[in-house]
């Protein structure tokens, strides 16, 4: 085993348009960075909305590790089963308890455990219980070297607090979703965790965070609800690579990327 985790970080997959982009691109990201392990957010691959047990088997087959969600991850109607199945998929863990899935994850690499766990924000978001408090709790029952946190937010106050309040506790790296827009703030805090406010999305860049223009103006300008579509368009891809010492937990590089896809 190396001394170091290399970690790559894929945003928010967006419908049609971002699965495929990230199913054909993949192979060949894993190999530029080294990649031991895979996490992307898989919350609004569904037609924008949600995920499915069919899409969730392609990104394991295509070397994906974790699967992040969100807010959007209850869209689809047999996500509950899929949730208490595929222990690789995970949701907020600041849900109630007693709801379906859990929202941590233990990956054995070689002798080291890796702990990964996929939080929300509550900042003009639904009111869940306290994301800075769960971390604690969870925290306590995990005692691994290495944690990467997801954090499902819209706020950026709040993602910045979090990082904090995260690299206080020893935790080796955190990343944003949620906004579908990548910015431009990676960086290490406190000298050992690797953060970014928004790693992106996986999406067609043509369209306004990757649904068609036309219905999200009749709404942004009218209030009148209508039926978001995901543009269909060749993506662009946002992610992230970081490497993490395996002994002390400490983020070494972290780098921010995005390309446009050929699909």
């Amino acid at each position: 085993m190396p001394d170091k985790l290399s970690v790559l970080v894929l945003g928010d997959i967006i419908g049609r348009s971002g699965l495929r982009a990230v199913i054909a691109t993949l192979s060949t990201l894993k190999k530029r960075y080294h990649s031991d392990v895979i996490i992307v957010n898989g919350e609004n691959s569904c037609d924008g909305f949600g995920i499915n047990a069919q899409i969730v088997a392609q990104l394991l087959h295509a070397g994906v590790s974790v699967i992040t969600t969100g807010n959007h991850v209850w869209h689809q109607n047999d996500i509950h089963e899929l949730l208490d199945r595929e222990n690789c998929l995970l949701r907020p863990d600041n849900y109630p308890s007693g709801l379906p899935g859990h929202g941590t994850i233990s990956l054995e690499l070689g002798k080291k455990l890796v702990c990964i766990i996929n939080l929300q924000g509550r900042r003009y978001m639904q009111a869940l219980d306290c994301p800075f408090q769960k971390l604690k709790t969870i925290l306590k029952q995990h005692t691994q070297k290495i944690v990467i946190i997801d954090f499902h937010a819209e706020d950026t106050n709040e993602k910045e607090a979090m990082g904090f309040f995260a690299a206080q506790k020893g935790v080796s790296l955190l990343f944003g979703t949620h906004t579908h827009v990548q910015t431009a703030d990676a960086r290490i805090i406190k000298g050992s965790m690797g953060y970014i406010t928004d790693v992106g999305a996986c999406c067609a860049q043509e369209g306004i965070i990757g649904f068609e223009v036309d219905t999200t103006l009749q709404l942004i300008q009218t209030n009148v609800p209508s039926e978001f579509q995901v543009l269909d368009k060749p993506a662009t891809i946002c992610g992230l690579h970081a490497d993490i010492c395996m002994e002390t937990g400490e983020c070494s590089t972290i780098e921010a990327f995005n390309f446009q896809s050929s699909v």
